[in-house]
C-alpha cells in the first residue's frame, strides 16, 4: 500500500509548474514547506499557502533537514537560463536527499521531461522507456532508479510542453514569434509531433503519484496530446496573416534557443500507463483548442 503522506517539502514552488503543484497539494490538505531563494519567492509561496524555507539547492543542510522532517520531497527546481550550473547543483541536492532517504521508505519525486525520449526510436515513447543516454535528465532518472532499489519510493514525472491560462515560455514563443518574423517557422515540414498538457491537469499527476504510486521506482507521463508541429504553425500563420516557412534545425535554435534544436525531432508520447495506474483524467482545454477558440491570441 502507498504510504500516508501529510507533510511535503517542495522545491521550485514559485515556477510555472511548481506553483500549480503547490496549489494542488495545499487544496487537498497537504502541509507544504517550500524552498525560497529570496524574500520575493518566500512571499509568493506564502500566498499559495506554503510555508517558506529560505535556502536553495546549494544549502544542503537545509534541504536534508527539511527532507527528514517531511514525508515526501517533491523536486521541480531547475534553471534553464543557467542550465549547466543548475544541473550541477541539482546533482548534489539529489545525492544528499537520496542518502538521507535510503532505507526509510519515504517518497522522493523529481521532475524530468518527455524530451528525454527524443531519438529513442520509440513511437510512441512510453513510461516504460528509459530514454536516450546523454539527454538532459537522463542521469537524474538513473539516480532515482537506483534509489528505488535502496528503500526509497522514487518517482519521476515527465511533463511535455506545458500551457496554462496565459501563454508562457516556449509555448508563447512558438505562437508569438511568427508575428515578428513575418512567417511561421517549421522544421523539416513540421511533421514531427510534440506533446502538450494544461498545467492544472499536470499538477494532478504529481498529487496522484504521491497518493497512488507503489513502493520502489515508478515513472509517469503528464501528457494530454501529441500534436504535429505543422498544425501549430498553421494556426499561428492564420492568426498573424503570414506564411508557413520551413527552416533548418540551426535556424530554429537561433529562434527558440535550447529547445529549438529539438523541434525537428518527433516526440510522440503516450500517457496510457499513467492514466491507468493513477486514474488520471484530462479536464482542461487542449493546446490547439486554445488556439482555435481565441483563448491565447487575445493575450498576445
Amino acid at each position: 500500500m502507498p504510504p500516508s503522506i501529510k507533510n511535503v517539502f517542495l522545491t521550485g514552488g514559485t515556477g510555472f509548474i511548481g506553483a500549480q503543484v503547490a496549489k494542488e497539494l495545499v487544496s487537498h490538505g497537504y502541509a507544504v514547506r517550500g524552498l525560497a531563494r529570496s524574500n520575493a519567492s518566500a512571499a509568493k509561496l506564502e500566498s499559495l499557502g506554503v510555508t517558506a524555507v529560505r535556502g536553495d539547492l546549494t544549502t544542503l543542510d537545509v534541504a536534508v533537514a527539511e527532507a527528514n522532517a517531511a514525508d515526501a520531497v517533491v523536486h521541480l527546481a531547475v534553471d534553464f537560463t543557467a542550465l549547466n550550473e543548475s544541473l550541477e547543483q541539482e546533482k548534489h541536492f539529489i545525492a544528499a536527499v537520496g542518502a538521507a532517504y535510503k532505507g526509510t521508505g519515504k517518497t522522493f519525486l523529481i521532475t524530468s521531461g518527455t524530451f528525454i525520449g527524443i531519438g529513442s526510436g520509440r513511437t510512441p515513447f512510453t513510461e516504460a522507456d528509459d530514454g536516450v543516454p546523454g539527454r538532459v535528465r537522463y542521469d537524474v532518472e538513473a539516480t532515482l532508479r537506483a534509489l528505488g532499489g535502496d528503500g526509497v519510493r522514487a518517482l519521476v514525472i515527465r511533463p511535455p510542453l506545458v500551457h496554462g491560462d496565459v501563454p508562457t515560455g516556449l509555448v508563447r514563443a512558438i505562437i508569438e514569434k511568427p508575428k515578428a518574423l513575418g512567417y511561421a517557422p517549421v522544421v523539416e515540414g513540421g511533421a514531427a509531433k510534440w506533446p502538450y498538457v494544461d498545467v492544472a491537469d499536470l499538477a494532478v499527476v504529481y498529487r496522484l503519484a504521491l497518493e497512488k504510486a507503489p513502493e520502489g521506482f515508478s515513472r509517469y507521463h503528464g501528457v494530454d496530446e501529441s500534436t504535429p508541429n505543422r498544425a501549430v504553425a498553421d494556426a499561428a500563420a492564420e492568426h498573424w496573416g503570414v506564411p508557413v516557412k520551413e527552416v533548418t534545425v540551426e535556424e530554429a535554435t537561433k529562434i527558440y534557443g535550447f529547445f529549438g534544436s529539438f523541434l525537428g525531432s518527433d516526440n510522440t508520447v503516450s500517457s496510457e500507463a499513467t492514466r491507468a495506474a493513477l486514474g488520471w483524467e484530462i479536464k482542461g482545454k487542449r493546446f490547439l483548442d486554445k488556439l482555435e477558440d481565441g483563448t491565447y491570441w487575445k493575450q498576445l
